[in-house]
Formats: structure tokens, sequence, C-alpha cells
């Protein structure tokens, strides 16, 4: 995978997620998410996690592009 095609990098969460490998998909896109924010990768990596872990996730994913509209 080219790691910075974003397209690609979701669509194999997705299917990672779907095969009911949902820490490896949430790996994928927490990387992804550090070379750069996104708003497919916030949305899918954010869905990936039991809701009681998505307002911790989503400050801290802020706090690694706090410039950014997506961060």
């Amino acid at each position: 995978l080219e790691p910075s095609f974003v397209p690609a990098l979701c669509l194999y969460a997705d299917a990672l997620s779907g095969a009911g490998d949902a820490p490896g998909a949430v790996a994928i896109l927490s990387r992804a998410w550090k070379r750069a924010a996104h708003p497919d990768i916030a949305r899918r990596l954010l869905a990936a996690l039991p809701a009681k872990d998505r307002l911790k996730r989503a400050r801290k994913l802020q706090g690694l592009h706090p410039a950014s509209a997506e961060g």
C-alpha cells in the first residue's frame, strides 16, 4: 500500500474491520493519521472503536494536528 494514498488505506481498513480485525484497522488508520489528517481517516478510525473510547481518541487525534481543520 502507498502510505499516503488515503482511499486505498481506507478500503484496506474497511476490509480489516469487515473481517473482524478492528485492532488491525485502528493500527493502519492511526499510522495514516500521524502522517496526514484526513476526514475519511478520522471517520473510520473513530467508527472502529467502542463508543466509550471515541471522544478520548478524537481529542488525541486533534492534538496530533491542532492547526488542521480535520485535527
